[in-house]
């Protein structure tokens, strides 16, 4: 929330998003903001975005994690937070309405709402820490609707647009292509089809940077991806970000190619397909906030045709919620404690001393926590390929049927496995 409130501040004295320091991402959130802080001026005039607290400045020198001491106001808090939810509530709508006539049953359309606008790790991130990934959710689903609708040139601007929010959504372009060609390549059109998708692509590229290109500051805005690439140094971390690349990228040009190979079914298999591609892309960066982008998907394979995912559901909405909350621990309780009242400085930065605390060798409790849900969420991520390859699986290895079995077991019943 600092990192907004400096933003905002930067809106308001008259700068671009990239002329003073603060914003590291494409431009859309920070067009976003700036819609925000329109409405706010004109309807709102909140007075105070926050304040530097002197009582809480040890945090600053916590050794082994980053806070400050500027703390955001609760009017400030709400007035990010607030949009984030109804965005939360516009995904949930969209779910109800596809799901319901997808399956033909409203019930489950029901059913889909509740879990994706209950999920554990939805409900922190727009509630809490105030993270904008279901925005990100929203483009990518609606570029798949559209997608499914036919309407290529739209879906390819919706897809760029997710794309330049969050970098995760681009996981799914070799399964858009592949969806084109294996609908359209009988009847002459999937070139036509694809060259219009990457129109509307181009045209969002262009709308979206063009502000930039004309300041020449179109470098600063691609720094969210630059810096990760040129801040490389070799740790425990950047290895296995590494390796989930090295397997990543090329199961995405496979799903991409399998889609396109497909001969029926082929709607199903598109949904299926985009969420295994988003999956397997959140072994690069496991940060709590990026599975958010998978969950719509998540959520309509288990309405639509397994409820048994939910083993799924859960290990990784529950698993990225405890990853989350350790990481920002009392933090969370700072904007109360300076403008409520409550808890006490003291209460805070004794309980950052606790959390930080060594236990085993340097592993504090924020650490080992926090290692805790990352293994639940690989869990889930891991059993969502369990799951729809079970038949391989099985047929390789008969005796796995019984072990799987299980699994599913946990999860509200045993359903037939995806032969595909």
């Amino acid at each position: 929330m600092y990192h907004w409130a400096v933003i905002i501040q930067n809106i308001d004295s008259g700068n671009g998003l990239y002329e003073l320091f603060g914003y590291y991402y494409t431009p859309v959130w920070g067009y976003i903001m700036g819609f925000i802080d329109m409405f706010s001026n004109a309807f709102l005039s909140i007075s105070e975005l926050g304040t530097h607290v002197s009582g809480l400045l040890a945090v600053e020198d916590l050794e082994n994690i980053r806070h400050v001491a500027t703390v955001t106001s609760p009017e400030f808090n709400a007035l990010i937070k607030v949009p984030i939810i109804l965005c939360d509530l516009l995904v949930g709508y969209i779910l109800y309405r596809f799901v319901g006539d997808w399956t033909g049953d409203r019930k489950k359309g029901e059913l889909a709402f509740a879990l994706w606008f209950l999920c554990p790790i939805i409900m922190y991130m727009s509630g809490v820490q105030g993270m904008f990934d279901t925005f990100s959710a929203l483009l990518i689903l609606l570029s798949t609707l559209l997608v499914l609708k036919e309407h290529y040139f739209s879906g390819g601007f919706m897809l760029a647009l997710s794309i330049l929010l969050k970098l995760f959504p681009g996981a799914v372009v070799f399964v858009f292509i592949g969806v084109i060609f294996a609908r359209h390549k009988e009847d002459g059109t999937a070139l036509r089809n694809l060259a219009l998708a990457v129109a509307g692509a181009v045209l969002c590229f262009i709308v979206i940077l063009f502000p930039n290109i004309m300041d020449g500051n179109i470098a600063d805005s691609l720094t969210f991806i630059s810096d990760r690439a040129g801040g490389f140094t070799l740790n425990i971390d950047t290895f296995f970000s590494m390796m989930g690349l090295l397997v990543a990228i090329p199961f995405m040009i496979i799903m991409g190619y399998w889609m396109y190979k497909a001969k029926e079914d082929i709607d199903r298999r598109f949904l299926i397909y985009v969420l295994l591609v988003l999956a397997i892309s959140m072994f690069i960066n496991m940060g709590p906030q990026y599975v958010i982008v998978l969950m719509p998907f998540l959520v309509v394979l288990i309405c639509s045709y397994d409820r048994s995912y939910m083993i799924c559901w859960t290990l990784v909405g529950f698993g990225t919620l405890l990853s989350a909350i350790v990481l920002n621990n009392y933090s969370l309780l700072m904007s109360s404690g300076v403008y409520l009242g409550w808890p006490s400085y003291d209460v805070i930065l004794n309980g950052f001393e606790w959390t930080e605390a060594y236990l085993f060798g340097t592993n504090s409790f924020r650490t080992l926590m926090n290692s805790v849900g990352y293994a639940l969420t690989g869990a889930g991520l891991i059993l969502l390929f369990l799951f729809h390859y079970e038949y391989a699986i099985v047929r390789r290895y008969p005796r796995a049927e019984k072990y799987i079995d299980k699994i599913r077991f946990f999860s509200f019943g045993r359903r037939r496995p995806d032969e595909t």
